[in-house]
Order: structure tokens, then C-alpha cells, then sequence
């Protein structure tokens, strides 16, 4: 019994990191996307280093 509740545990605080990652990355990449849509010559740059 007490092992069901563990395992329960452990979903549950995963699921939470999972949602807690989620947003913050979410929040990030829009930042990330406005600064690039600021900067368009910034944007064109990085795609040139990547091909």
C-alpha cells in the first residue's frame, strides 16, 4: 500500500516538473522570438551560420 503511494508520488511531482518546464520554456522562447522579430537582421544572421 504504501508503495502505490509512492509511485503516486513520484507521478505526480513529475507531472509537475513537467508543467513547470513547459511554461518557463514557453516564456522563454516567446522572449526569444520577440528579440529575433526586433532584430530581423540578427534572425538572417543566425540562419546564415546554420547552413
Amino acid at each position: 500500500m504504501s508503495m502505490d503511494v509512492f509511485i503516486i508520488g513520484l507521478g505526480a511531482l513529475s507531472m509537475i516538473a513537467v508543467l513547470i518546464y513547459a511554461v518557463t520554456g514557453r516564456t522563454e522562447r516567446d522572449h526569444h522570438m520577440q528579440v529575433h522579430n526586433d532584430r530581423p537582421t540578427s534572425s538572417l544572421a543566425r540562419d546564415g551560420r546554420s547552413h
